[in-house]
């Protein structure tokens, strides 16, 4: 027969597991958001902001003046064009962003606070 204190020990250690599988911190981890970019603009900074529809706040992509997260001003000049016609054509898209300590696309960091996508892809 199983002695009671046993049993106690055994469920004080699935508590205690059970508890350390909660408390582990957010892991980064890539995060793939689709949705559509609803509007953008460009502040005097040269920071380009877009509207996502997964985000539901402006979130920075690039700066046209400076490097930014990674992103050059090369690309982020490419990037408004490819936005512009993104949000005139009405196209859902799909930003990826690699390894953000974030639980959702939904949480991710509102204006220039914003991580840089890895990518924009246009979608059918």
């Amino acid at each position: 027969m199983i002695k009671a204190k046993t049993i106690g020990r055994w469920r004080l250690t699935l508590a205690a597991a059970s508890l350390a599988m909660v408390a582990q911190p957010l892991q980064a981890a890539p995060q793939y958001c689709d949705g559509k970019i609803q509007e953008m603009f460009h502040d005097h900074l040269g920071v380009v902001y877009v509207y996502p529809t997964f985000r539901s706040n402006w979130i920075a992509i690039c700066n046209v003046n400076a490097s930014w997260n990674g992103i050059t001003p090369e690309l982020c000049k490419a990037w408004i064009s490819e936005v512009l016609s993104i949000i005139l054509a009405d196209k859902p898209v799909t930003m990826y962003y690699n390894h953000i300590d974030v639980a959702s696309c939904a949480t991710i960091p509102a204006y220039a606070n914003a991580p840089a996508p890895g990518y924009i892809m246009v979608r059918k």
